[in-house]
Parts: C-alpha cells; sequence; structure tokens
C-alpha cells in the first residue's frame, strides 16, 4: 500500500494505470471485485505492481487534476465512477475511450454488475486491447 500525500492506492504504478472505484464497505475493494479485476489485468499482460487502485470514497474532494499529479496515469480506469465524480470538464458515455489531457479514460459499470454480464465484459475487454495495444 501507497500513500501518495495522502491518497491510499493498492499496487505499485508502475505503468502509471489509475483504476478508481467507489467502495464505502472497503479500504480498496471487496475480495470478489479484486479477484476479477487481477484476472482482467492479467489478460492486458499487467498486475498489481502496474496499476494504483484508488478507492475514491475515501477521498471524495480529490479530483483528476491531484489524481494525475500525484500517480502520473497514462490511462485512468473508472469502475462505477463517471467522468464528473473526478471534476473531469467533459462528459461521455461508458465504453468510450477518451483522450484528455495526456491521458485516456474509460469508464464503465463496477465490477461487480460485469462480472456475470458477457455483454459489457466483451465490451470492456475490447477496449482494454485498445488501451493497452493487445
Amino acid at each position: 500500500i501507497a500513500v501518495v500525500t495522502g491518497i491510499k492506492s493498492l499496487g505499485s504504478n508502475a505503468r502509471h494505470v489509475l483504476v478508481l472505484v467507489n467502495h464505502p464497505e472497503t479500504v480498496f475493494l471487496p475480495d470478489a471485485e479484486l479477484k476479477f479485476l487481477t484476472g482482467i489485468l492479467a489478460a492486458c499482460k499487467l498486475n498489481l505492481a502496474d496499476v494504483a487502485i484508488v478507492n475514491l470514497y475515501h477521498h471524495p474532494a480529490t479530483g483528476y487534476k491531484e489524481l494525475l499529479s500525484f500517480f502520473n496515469a497514462k490511462q485512468t480506469l473508472l469502475f462505477g465512477l463517471e467522468p464528473s465524480a473526478i471534476g473531469l470538464p467533459l462528459s461521455f458515455p461508458a465504453f468510450q475511450l477518451q483522450a484528455f489531457n495526456g491521458t485516456t479514460y474509460h469508464w464503465s459499470p463496477e465490477l461487480s454488475k460485469m462480472e456475470d454480464d458477457r455483454t459489457l465484459k466483451t465490451r470492456l475487454w475490447n477496449n482494454l486491447k485498445i488501451i493497452f495495444t493487445l
């Protein structure tokens, strides 16, 4: 667990991939969602050392500028959070890749909603293949 100026994150952020979630009941992610996410990361040839997972529930006033300066994110994946949750000055639909200020953003439903939904998982996977050039 790394703490960067008060923002707790899980992972070492070696590849500058920021994963944002919102879970009131846990420090980062419920175990089942963490397992699902690590499976997704493995399919992208990534692991927890490559990313920084931040539970925004514990950092409600933190905006995209602070997050980017702390984590130097090249890609930001929002699960269960719309772009407005981090103060992005643009709106775009779920599952649309959006470049802004040197970072590629992608938002989608919570991991728990996607795990058993083949259509949502396929949409996520198709975008991840583009983001991580797989």
